[in-house]
């Protein structure tokens, strides 16, 4: 049972200390948050919304990516997901968000794919109206399970014009809301007003504490449900089985094959992720297939080159040809934390798209296939997933509670900031990123570049000034007019190599 006072209590509480640090509206106030009675009204009781109010454009098009303007920067929060969209989306900021630990900030799922687009329920479920709202479970969510939870607070204040998708970590039961939200039975919250530049809200989640032993426990999810459909044909959850007649038969087959039979489905999902891993690559510049194609077979088997939409698809229709529920969903990765203020700093470019897989026991578990896929051009030299779960792994003593919420490789690697700044640094710096990786490597104890650098002038005599390395990696990683050449490339990375001959 939630102590919804004192959870009210704390969340007020956690408003009032971010005052210094996110400038809140003047004016009437609810239990600490800003007043929404000014942002705009919605058009549909329910519906997606611009952030001017108007109806959210979908999210297709010619391979390219809207403007902040339109949908919040980024096309997954819009009724339909077109899984060519990619883009450069920007570093502005457009929320902070006050929370003990990392998450996932998910703000939409989507269930049907045509094997191009992806589309999000119609249902647009129930309006219910603050300031303290109770979120229901939704469908497939874990009722009664018996497994240990916790309840997670978190203070979301919005930067930059979004649109009226609440965020929230999985799974939200209660928001605190200057209005009315929208509980969809997909699990997404909407509000019924604009999430502009000086909004607020709270929720509180509760998140069972799960572990890889727990999900391998619960054995192969196919013929498990095979068993719930010959008891009930009408089952929710057949919709989260579905392939489009677009999928191929060589799509079927890998995944056949990839498959060991008796094993559980986590096993399977690893084995889906390993292949990626090894077979592909993430890449923004990756082809558009051509009309009529299959977007999961064209990545498989064409181009072999994606980004977020398309692997997630992809390991989403691998697991549904073979009988496990699945969804993708979209949101925010958690951000970088602010170290002084303890906030997480979300930007558009953290926006991204995952997958959902349902299990008996605990519901909705997200896993992350892109962590695992190495970047265009640098497959040779690691993964972002072989980072994450390193930086899981050191930190696994210390964060025994984020260890436990989750229960999947990637997202519990989130519990590491240097795991979350290593994911962001590939994506916008590519190869220099993976540099980077190298550099902070020799010297596992600092946090910085510059302590990096100085740790290795004190061990080494040498020409190569690891000063020198530290300045121009700090420099494509922040300095917003760097621009990337090949020269400046391989005399650092040279650099690096000679530093990591040196012995320790």
């Amino acid at each position: 049972v939630l102590r919804s006072t004192g959870w009210i209590i704390t969340a007020a509480a956690a408003t009032l200390a971010l005052l210094a640090v996110v400038p809140i509206p003047d004016g009437p106030a609810r239990l600490g948050l800003p007043a929404l009675s000014n942002n705009a009204p919605t058009v549909g009781a329910g519906a997606l919304a611009a952030p001017d109010g108007s109806l959210a454009q979908s999210g297709t098009g010619g391979g390219t990516r809207g403007s902040l303007s339109q949908s919040g920067g980024y096309l997954g929060f819009a009724e339909t997901l077109d899984t060519s969209v990619r883009g450069d989306l920007g570093d502005q900021i457009v929320m902070r968000v006050r929370s003990p630990e990392p998450a996932f900030w998910r703000g939409q799922t989507f269930t049907d794919f045509d094997g191009r687009s992806w589309t999000v329920s119609a249902d647009t479920g129930v309006a219910r109206t603050g300031p303290t709202i109770a979120v229901p479970p939704t469908i497939g969510d874990a009722l009664g399970s018996g497994i240990e939870s916790n309840e997670l607070v978190q203070t979301f204040f919005i930067e930059a014009d979004l649109p009226n998708v609440v965020f929230a970590a999985y799974r939200p039961t209660q928001v605190v809301f200057d209005g009315t939200v929208w509980t969809r039975p997909d699990g997404a919250l909407r509000s019924d007003v604009t999430l502009t530049d000086g909004s607020a809200y709270t929720v509180i989640s509760q998140r069972l504490q799960v572990t890889p032993e727990i999900l391998r426990r619960q054995g192969d999810i196919a013929i498990i449900f095979d068993e719930f459909r010959q008891i009930d044909s009408t089952n929710v959850l057949e919709p989260f089985l579905a392939i489009p007649d677009s999928t191929t038969d060589r799509t079927i087959e890998l995944a056949e094959q990839l498959r060991t039979p008796g094993e559980s489905t986590y096993d399977t999902i690893l084995a889906y992720q390993s292949w990626l891993s090894a077979n592909t690559v993430y890449d923004l510049n990756a082809p558009v297939p051509a009309a009529g194609a299959d977007a999961v077979d064209d990545y498989l088997f064409e181009s072999r080159r994606g980004f977020c939409e398309q692997i997630a698809s992809t390991l989403a229709i691998m697991l549904r040809s073979q009988g496990v529920p699945t969804r993708l969903a979209t949101g925010y990765i958690p951000g970088e934390r602010d170290r002084v203020s303890g906030v997480w700093k979300v930007r558009a470019s953290d926006a991204h798209s995952w997958v959902e897989v349902w299990f008996p026991e605990t519901g909705w578990e997200a896993f992350d296939p892109t962590a695992k896929v190495p970047l265009a051009g640098d497959a040779g030299d690691g993964t972002v997933g072989g980072d994450l779960l390193g930086a899981m792994m050191t930190s696994a003593a210390s964060h025994p509670l984020e260890l436990g919420m989750a229960g999947l490789i990637v997202m519990i690697s989130w519990s590491s900031t240097r795991a979350i700044r290593t994911l962001q640094q590939r994506r916008r710096r590519g190869r220099w990123g993976l540099l980077q990786d190298r550099f902070s490597a020799l010297d596992p104890t600092s946090t910085t570049n510059p302590e990096v650098a100085e740790s290795l002038v004190e061990r080494f005599s040498d020409p190569t000034d690891p000063r020198t390395v530290a300045s121009a990696l700090d420099r494509a990683a922040f300095d917003p007019t760097w621009v990337d050449d090949d020269g400046s490339f391989e005399a650092v990375a040279g650099a690096v190599s000679t530093l990591e001959r040196r012995p320790g």
